[in-house]
């Protein structure tokens, strides 16, 4: 129970290897509007944190300054724990994917029903807007655009296709501005 000792294969081993290095990796805040997230990296068996943008890290990446407050908009990154005593083999690699959403605005502009897109962090949003389905069949959203006549919903997802990162699908609801009335029945103002 205190690690003097360690069983393998049946056998005590009086000098058990030490543990290799990890990191323990947690998000503690996510803007919602620009994506940005900050990460709390807790080093085990190990004194120095490395990261790697879209790759693995190695002891040549950049060095995480900050452990308890590590800022990034990044979409994917690789930390690396190292023992600079040597005390402790160096760990695997742990991989982090940041979450993309999308948001949407939907306004009249000239009578006709417009629609703006945005995605945090920015990343590519396809979109359609006959029912389909927008990872495999949407359009590449280019900027504010107007909502067909007859569009009951649009549909959107964020995606960065290299890193295979996407985020839900949302589906916008389309509301016609009309009003019905009812001939047969008086109008009551409230």
């Amino acid at each position: 129970k205190k690690g003097h000792w360690i069983e393998q294969g049946g056998y005590l081993d009086k000098e058990p290897p030490k543990p290799e290095t990890s990191i323990l990796v947690r998000e503690v805040y996510r803007n919602e509007e620009t994506g940005e997230v900050t990460l709390k990296l807790t080093p085990q068996n190990g004194d120095k944190v490395y990261y790697e943008i879209n790759g693995d890290a190695t002891s040549a990446s950049l060095e995480v300054k900050n452990l308890n407050e590590f800022k990034t908009s990044e979409l994917s990154l690789s930390f690396l724990c190292v023992d600079s005593s040597g005390e402790h083999d160096t760990g695997s690699l742990v991989y982090w994917k940041n979450k993309v959403r999308v948001q949407y605005d939907t306004f009249d502009k000239d009578g006709m029903k417009q629609i703006e897109l945005k995605s945090s962090p920015n990343v590519v949003i396809k979109y359609t807007t006959d029912g389909s389905s927008p990872k495999e069949s949407g359009g590449i959203y280019e900027g504010v655009f107007e909502i067909p006549k007859g569009t009951k919903f649009v549909q959107a997802v964020a995606v960065n296709e290299e890193l295979g990162i996407y985020s839900d699908v949302i589906q916008i609801p389309i509301k016609e501005d009309k009003i019905e009335i009812n001939k047969d029945k008086p109008l009551v103002l409230n």
